[in-house]
């Protein structure tokens, strides 16, 4: 089998405007939308302050339990629809996005999605401190 160069450019193309469309959702004004973060730090807490975020995805959360003034519930959880941001920069960040990726009829963006598509959304710390150096 021979790689197909123009296929790979053309399949990653079309997957940088599905992309662009799903941060583009979660960035506009639906009231509809079930926008969910993925990650407690700066990058969720801006999410959260700046979008109607309905809630933050975690496993291991007990029920009932909330951050930022949202509720914290499993992926299970998470209705048919839903657009979540990985926020998740340290701790299996590839790994969290794949199994969101994974479930039927939930959308998963990368907060660099988010960045890359509207220039208000502020990069993280570390690349800002990198940038300076």
């Amino acid at each position: 089998m021979m790689f197909e160069f123009e296929q790979c450019l053309r399949e990653f193309e079309a997957e940088c405007v599905r992309l662009d469309e799903e941060a583009r959702a979660f960035l506009g004004s639906d009231p509809n939308l079930p926008r969910f973060v993925l990650g407690k730090n700066e990058q969720a807490r801006w999410c959260i302050r700046n979008r109607s975020v309905r809630g933050v995805v975690d496993d291991r959360a007990a029920p009932g339990d909330e951050w930022e003034g949202c509720a914290v519930i499993p992926a299970s959880a998470l209705p048919s629809g839903a657009i979540v941001v990985n926020c998740s920069t340290s701790i299996r960040p590839i790994s969290a996005h794949s199994r969101l990726a994974a479930i039927d009829g939930v959308r998963v963006v990368a907060y660099a999605d988010l960045v890359r598509a509207s220039r208000s959304v502020p990069l993280p710390e570390f690349v800002t401190a990198f940038r300076a150096d």
